[in-house]
């Protein structure tokens, strides 16, 4: 028997899609979530958390960090970079990877001192910049699946406020992964509910 090409379609809708789930998950908070200091600059302020990321070619994990530098010096920058945690004061507690993050997919942007917002909209590529107390600033890192981890920051003064390291990479208590067999089952489940479909709408036509 034929299904019609409706059935079809509503098939295609209701099957689970992985470019279609990961612009439906929302980003969360990551463990661990510190402010800390460079182990081999204590001058050096840096928000950090247990989120981490590969760079494709060890196996190494490495944290990202929005790091500060001492306020007080006219030369002070922001920069976001990722550290092997006995590089971070005090270290990380563990590790949550995320994925692979390649050599150039990430950046740092000055959203200004009025910024409210999530981080989400920054896309500057640079790693570098300036510090201007009571600015916001924004670093992102890009997955190889897309994926992001978003770190925001405030230097008051010396204090390190408002500050967050999210992502939206990987779900907080699992990877974000299809299990097949589950996925072949739900597949048959689905083709015999359309054929179920199309004959019942054939036996009223007739």
């Amino acid at each position: 028997m034929l299904i019609p090409p409706r059935y079809w379609f509503a098939a295609m809708l209701l099957l689970p899609s992985p470019g279609f789930a990961f612009f439906g998950q929302s980003y969360s908070d990551c463990s661990g979530t510190q402010v800390g200091v460079l182990s081999e600059s204590p001058k050096v302020k840096a928000l950090y958390s247990e989120c981490t990321s590969n760079n494709g070619s060890t196996s190494a994990e490495y944290h990202w960090s929005l790091t500060f530098d001492d306020a007080r010096s006219p030369l002070a920058s922001v920069r976001i970079q990722a550290w092997v945690p006995d590089k971070l004061n005090p270290s990380p507690m563990g590790a949550f990877a995320v994925g692979t993050v390649g050599l150039s997919d990430f950046g740092l942007q000055n959203m200004g001192s009025d910024y409210i917002g999530d981080c989400t909209d920054a896309s500057a590529t640079t790693d570098s910049l300036s510090l201007t107390i009571g600015d916001v600033y924004c670093g992102w890192a890009r997955t190889a699946s897309g994926g992001k981890i978003l770190l925001k920051a405030e230097d008051n003064k010396g204090e390190i406020v408002d500050f967050s390291v999210r992502q939206n990479a990987r779900e907080p208590d699992k990877i974000a992964a299809p299990v097949p067999s589950l996925g072949v089952f739900y597949l048959l489940a689905l083709i015999a509910g359309l054929v179920g479909l199309a004959s019942h709408s054939q036996f009223w036509r007739s």
